[in-house]
């Protein structure tokens, strides 16, 4: 173990840096005594390294000081910083700099954050957010649910009841979310379960929907909606059997949570790419 490290400490460390290296893109220093003043060293290093892309700071004892200049470091793309030396009272200092960072992946486990805190991050471009173990109250998770971005959230072993948890069930872009050892009633939580788990099948079926919707609208076009009178019944008939199956290839609670809200955005679709002309027809039609 380390003792205090002084600047001129630092830099011994940051120059057998390897030690602490993963290999891949992950620097750890956790559990190094490290405060305040160590860290413009560490981003002046970070800088000439930008190979580094995961920082894991925990167990030290970092405050929102050094946090900010942390969160200016544009290589960085996940920040631990579990168990420093954080407080509820640094909100208006850290919202500017959340508010630019780049940060994708942000860990602020057990660092006394409260609801002032909670709303700065979600204010932020994060998608993933570890503030388990603080001290969020309800306040805290209405704002926290509120985010456009986050889609990984730990908000465990806080001070949440269901008043602010059920806030979550409005959310459609969280697809994990830990929001044990709470105040928090079994039915909310099978509730907000159920949700989660119908972000992550939409999350999970969008890009099959973007994929098969053009395709059918391609398939609808091959048929051509200028067919002589004789072959329109041929015409509804191939366009009845292309949406079954492209209906069918496509889990239906992505559509809606009834039968009728699921016709009416596949009926949607199909009419928006159906009649949808490409580029190329579009070219084709200008020529002639």
């Amino acid at each position: 173990m380390l003792n205090r490290l002084s600047t001129s400490n630092m830099s011994k460390l940051l120059s057998q840096y390897k030690n602490y290296y993963d290999g891949t893109s992950e620097l750890i220093l956790s559990e190094r005594d490290l405060h305040d003043d160590d860290i413009p060293e560490l981003c002046h290093f970070l800088l000439k390294h930008p190979e580094i892309k995961k920082l894991d700071l925990g167990t030290n004892y970092i405050t929102y000081k050094g946090a900010i200049d942390l969160f200016q470091i544009n290589t960085l793309t996940h920040l631990c910083l579990d168990n420093n030396d954080f407080d509820d009272e640094s909100a208006d200092e850290m919202t500017a700099a959340l508010v630019k960072c780049t940060l994708t992946h942000l860990s602020l486990s057990n660092n006394h954050i409260g609801d002032n805190v909670s709303q700065v991050l979600a204010k932020s471009k994060l998608i993933s957010l570890n503030v388990s173990d603080n001290i969020i109250e309800d306040e805290g998770i209405t704002a926290l649910a509120k985010s456009k971005m986050l889609t990984h959230l730990d908000v465990s072993d806080c001070v949440i009841t269901d008043n602010g948890a059920i806030k979550l069930l409005n959310n459609n872009k969280i697809i994990s979310l830990d929001i044990s050892a709470n105040n928090i009633s079994k039915e909310l939580k099978e509730k907000i379960k159920n949700h989660i788990q119908y972000n992550f099948l939409a999350e999970a079926q969008q890009k099959k929907l973007h994929t098969l919707s053009r395709l059918f609208g391609q398939v609808i076009k091959s048929f051509g909606k200028n067919d002589p009178k004789h072959e329109t019944k041929l015409y509804f008939k191939k366009y009845t059997v292309a949406k079954l199956v492209f209906s069918t290839m496509v889990n239906h609670h992505f559509f809606g949570k009834t039968e009728t809200e699921q016709a009416q955005k596949i009926n949607a679709i199909m009419t928006k790419y159906s009649e949808r002309p490409t580029k190329e027809n579009t070219q084709k039609k200008n020529k002639i």
